[in-house]
């Protein structure tokens, strides 16, 4: 379970990290310090703000393009997910959002890094603890409990075999149904295939054995 974003900036699970703030989260690739990837890696991102979405309740909303596109719906069946003032969300009290990434193609290593803006409340609109369910491209999944304290989440999968193919939002099972899912900001992230991260690092090694 993560701390409040104050005391814990990352936590690692096998080929996932997860992070407590949004800067520590998108510096992560090029960190030389403390990357998840090795060498230091480029990243391109992408942030959804849901601005311009259509506000009535949908049983999908979709948005993105290429490698950062996605499809949020509703655990629960006919469920819908609705835009409003900026923010998407689950319309059903007690349902999980999903959103799912588009599948990477053999040119591309699709969504590597994800983060948000999350919210969850109770039915008087007061702030409760969420959990947030990362399934990766290996068949694997992560589990993160995250608190009223951590407005922010963020991850990054460092294995080419395991980009992030969904999120799954949802409430901590005891709070019961009267509790409602979201998300104001949505950001994502991706690094170049594997092939072209090997052909960066070799061109460096090259040009610094010729320094020499």
């Amino acid at each position: 379970m993560l701390a409040a974003a104050a005391s814990v900036v990352a936590t690692a699970d096998a080929a996932i990290t997860a992070y407590a703030r949004h800067s520590t989260w998108a510096a992560a690739p090029a960190n030389l310090a403390g990357s998840v990837f090795t060498p230091s890696t480029a990243a391109s991102f992408d942030t959804e703000s849901f601005a311009g979405m259509p506000g009535s309740s949908y049983s999908a909303q979709s948005g993105g393009s290429g490698w950062s596109s996605w499809t949020a719906t509703s655990s629960v069946a006919g469920g819908a997910v609705s835009v409003s003032n900026g923010a998407m969300f689950a319309a059903s009290s007690g349902s999980s959002l999903v959103i799912n990434f588009m599948a990477p193609s053999g040119s591309s290593m699709g969504v590597m890094g994800v983060g948000g803006d999350f919210r969850f409340f109770d039915a008087s609109g007061t702030p409760v603890d969420g959990r947030i369910w990362v399934r990766l491209g290996n068949g694997t999944s992560v589990m993160r409990n995250f608190t009223t304290a951590e407005p922010f989440v963020g991850f990054w999968s460092d294995d080419a075999s395991a980009p992030i193919l969904s999120l799954r939002i949802q409430p901590i099972s005891n709070l019961g149904a009267a509790t409602f899912v979201g998300i104001d900001t949505l950001y994502l992230a991706t690094v170049p295939a594997p092939g072209s991260v090997a052909v960066l690092a070799a061109v460096g090694m090259i040009g610094s054995r010729r320094r020499r």
